[in-house]
């Protein structure tokens, strides 16, 4: 619905989106209002993936589509690999509002580097109709569905293991009581 917007734009606007959110964040007078700061982030962070690999398949030779990708995909795990431990660094040195302020400016690093970095395209490619847009979210949702439905029977049954495996071992610790060494 997004893709009649300056993909570069949007790429530069969603981190400021994520710098006010965390400042915002840090500054929050209660937990309820912290919280509504840190959805608003979290909607967006699956956008601006998206925008970005759209923006690799823009900006690249059809040969080189899955090498671009690539690219970005490292990008987002570097990211996440060394942004995480160094926000975690921040908040156990100092505080968690430092790290919620630490934040804005890696993503300020991150506009600038975008701003820099990536050239501006016109996608001359027609976009989607709103109706053929449409007509994917029952496939989105039964997707959905089927991930929420794995993963509930996972935790489902690893909590099971767990319970049977605490009881196995007291069952076994008792046994080891009785006997003098």
């Amino acid at each position: 619905m997004m893709s009649r917007l300056n993909r570069k734009r949007e790429l530069i606007g969603i981190p400021a989106l994520f710098a006010v959110s965390n400042l915002a964040s840090a500054f929050a007078p209660t937990f309820p209002i912290h919280l509504v700061f840190r959805i608003v982030s979290a909607l967006f962070h699956p956008v601006n993936f998206s925008i970005a690999f759209a923006l690799a398949d823009v900006l690249s030779d059809k040969e080189r589509v899955a090498q671009a990708s690539a690219k970005v995909f490292l990008g987002v795990s570097l990211g996440m690999v060394l942004g995480i431990p160094m926000t975690s660094y921040v908040a156990d040195q100092f505080s968690l509002e430092a790290a919620f302020i630490f934040s804005p400016v890696v993503n300020g690093s991150a506009r600038l580097g975008i701003a820099l970095m990536v050239p501006t395209v016109a996608d001359d490619r027609k976009p989607a109709s709103i109706g053929a847009q449409l007509r994917v979210l029952p496939v989105l949702w039964l997707n959905i569905a089927t991930v929420c439905f794995i993963f509930a029977v996972m935790f489902a049954v690893y909590s099971y293991f767990a319970e049977y495996h605490g009881t196995e071992f007291e069952h076994e610790r008792e046994d080891c009581e009785h006997v003098q060494p």
